[in-house]
C-alpha cells in the first residue's frame, strides 16, 4: 500500500517547529527569571558593603534598622523569584519533552517514507530488468529468424 507521507512529514515538521519556539520562550523566560534572582543578589552584596562603610563612619540606629527591614524584603523577594525559578525550570522540561516527541515523531515519518521510496526504487528497478530481458529475448527470437 502506498501512503503519502509528505503532507504528514509538513504537519509534523510544522508541530516540531511550533515546539521549538514554545522551549525557546520557556527559555527565554527561565533566563530572565535568573537573571533578576542575580540581580537581586549583586543588590545586596552592593547594600552590605554600603552598609558596612556607613556603619563604620556613623553607627546610627535607624540606618541599621531600615538596613535590616531592606535585607528582610529582599530575602523574601529571593524566595519567591526561586520558586519562579523552579516552576519556570519545571515548564521547560516540559516543553523539552513535548519538543523531543515531536522530533521523534517526525524521525518515525522521515524512516518510513525513505523506507517507501526505496520500494519503489526497487519496483522500478525490478520493471527495468523485466524489460531489458524481455527486450534481448526478443532480439535473440528475431535473430533465430
Amino acid at each position: 500500500m502506498k501512503y503519502r507521507f509528505d503532507a504528514l512529514l509538513r504537519l509534523r515538521k510544522n508541530e516540531e517547529n511550533l515546539r521549538q519556539k514554545e522551549m525557546a520562550q520557556a527559555n527565554a523566560h527561565l533566563i530572565l527569571q535568573e537573571d533578576r534572582l542575580q540581580f537581586m543578589k549583586s543588590v545586596e552584596k552592593q547594600t552590605k558593603r554600603g552598609l558596612d562603610e556607613r556603619v563604620a563612619r556613623d553607627p546610627d540606629i535607624n540606618v541599621l534598622l531600615l538596613h535590616s527591614r531592606f535585607y528582610n524584603g529582599l530575602n523574601q523577594q529571593k524566595y519567591v523569584q526561586e520558586r519562579i525559578i523552579g516552576e519556570a525550570s519545571s515548564f521547560r522540561e516540559g516543553r523539552r519533552r513535548g519538543l523531543a516527541e515531536a522530533m521523534k515523531k517526525r524521525r518515525t515519518l522521515e524512516l518510513l517514507k525513505e523506507r517507501q521510496v526505496e520500494k519503489l526504487r526497487v519496483a522500478e528497478r525490478k520493471r527495468e530488468t523485466d524489460f531489458m530481458d524481455e527486450v534481448a529475448g526478443n532480439m535473440k527470437r528475431a535473430r533465430r529468424i
